[in-house]
C-alpha cells in the first residue's frame, strides 16, 4: 500500500477527503454515480469544429475540437452538437454539457437551465483560457458564478 510521506503529505490527504465529503455533501449524490444520457457539446462562434489536417502546422491550426465528438463516440458515448439556445428540453437526456470559449454570456433563461441541468446530477464541462482570449472570461465566469467557480487572469 502506498504510503504517504510526512506530515504534510497527510494534511494533504486529510484536505482532500475533507473537501471530497464537502462535495458529496453540496451534491446530496454519492461519489461515482453519474446521471445517464448524452454529451452535449454546445456549438459557439469560436468552438472551432474544424478537423486538423496531416501537414499542416502553426498558429492557425490550434484551437479545434472537430474530433473530439468522433473520440467520444469511440469511447462509447452518444455524442450531439448543438447550435442554438440551452433548455431544459435539450439537457433532459444528457449527461454532460460541454461549453467551449462561449463568446457570449448565455441568456438567464440558459443559465437557468444549465444550473438545474447540474444540480439534478448533470455533468457540466467548461473550457476556457486564463488569457482572456477571445473575450471569453467574463461570459464563463458568469457560467460558473452559481457554482463558486471562476477564471482568472494572469
Amino acid at each position: 500500500m502506498p504510503r504517504i510521506a510526512g506530515h504534510g503529505g497527510w494534511r494533504a490527504a486529510f484536505i482532500l477527503a475533507v473537501s471530497f465529503a464537502a462535495l458529496q455533501w453540496q451534491t446530496g449524490r454519492p461519489a461515482g454515480e453519474r446521471r445517464p444520457g448524452e454529451i452535449v457539446l454546445l456549438k459557439t462562434a469560436t468552438f472551432d469544429m474544424a478537423v486538423p489536417a496531416a501537414g499542416q502546422f502553426g498558429a492557425g491550426r490550434a484551437g479545434m475540437f472537430g474530433l473530439l465528438p468522433r473520440y467520444l463516440a469511440l469511447d462509447g458515448h452518444r455524442t450531439r452538437v448543438h447550435e442554438g439556445n440551452v433548455t431544459s428540453e435539450l439537457l433532459a437526456n444528457a449527461s454532460l454539457l460541454i461549453v467551449i470559449l462561449p463568446p457570449s454570456p448565455l441568456s438567464g433563461q440558459e443559465a437557468a437551465a444549465i444550473g438545474r441541468f447540474v444540480f439534478q446530477g448533470g455533468c457540466l464541462l467548461v473550457l476556457g483560457d486564463h488569457t482572456d482570449l477571445l473575450g471569453t472570461m467574463m461570459p464563463i465566469n458568469r457560467l460558473l458564478h452559481p457554482f463558486g467557480m471562476a477564471l482568472k487572469f494572469d
